[in-house]
């Protein structure tokens, strides 16, 4: 079995996984279960944890809050600025991201598209030896990424959900769905059986390349 792990995460290392869909459908907790069962993916942070430091710094230059974001011309019931001293700790800041959501979503779109390639804080994670995106919410972002670097991507669907303005694509941009609209329990059988999807395609992706290379051995 050891060598079968081995060959699994020599696969995974040329192919970055993305974890897609609305807030509070689940992804977080799929990106979790995914590290458990399958390690050699590498999944370290969620990607907005790379967002901490540049953003945290520039909410406490005052470049973030109400008026400036109305100065840039959002109106938006939901554009509630964020203000220098407002959270005690870079901890604290990030813990109440939820509760920003809109303002989150803003900043990494302006953040990326201080690059060419409309990436930045992606390039920042994979830098940071990160192989598993748990977000991309904008399509110019996905689109991008996927040009930039091999990937799987997943949809995490769930029902009854409130209406997220941050996700502007949907399922059907996604390689593989995961229905999570029950317990935790039959979510993590549905990522289970993903898993082992994953190893069968990979090891039989695997097999292919080493067939070619013996093929390819002249005695």
């Amino acid at each position: 079995m050891g060598i079968f792990f081995i060959m699994i995460g020599l696969c995974m290392n040329n192919i970055y996984l993305m974890i897609c869909g609305p807030g509070e459908s689940g992804k977080d907790e799929v990106a979790g279960m995914l590290q458990t069962l399958l390690p050699q993916i590498g999944y370290k942070k969620p990607t907005s944890w790379y967002a901490i430091d540049p953003f945290f710094a520039e909410v406490e230059q005052g470049l973030w809050t109400t008026e400036a974001l109305r100065n840039q011309g959002h109106c938006e019931l939901d554009a509630i600025g964020l203000y220098p001293g407002q959270f005690k700790t870079k901890t604290e800041f990030y813990e109440a991201r939820r509760i920003y959501r809109w303002i989150w979503g803003h900043w990494v779109g302006y953040y990326n598209n201080t690059s060419p390639d409309k990436i930045r804080l992606y390039r920042d994670a994979i830098e940071a030896g990160e192989r598993v995106f748990v977000g991309l919410r904008k399509v110019v972002e996905y689109d991008s990424f996927r040009n930039h670097y091999p990937t799987f991507s997943i949809w995490i669907q769930r029902d009854c959900m409130k209406p997220d303005c941050t996700q502007q694509y949907g399922s059907e941009k996604c390689d593989f769905i995961i229905q999570n609209n029950g317990t935790v329990v039959e979510l993590r059988q549905k990522v289970k059986l993903l898993v082992d999807f994953m190893r069968g395609e990979l090891f039989k992706d695997l097999r292919t390349r080493i067939g070619n290379i013996l093929d390819g051995i002249k005695c």
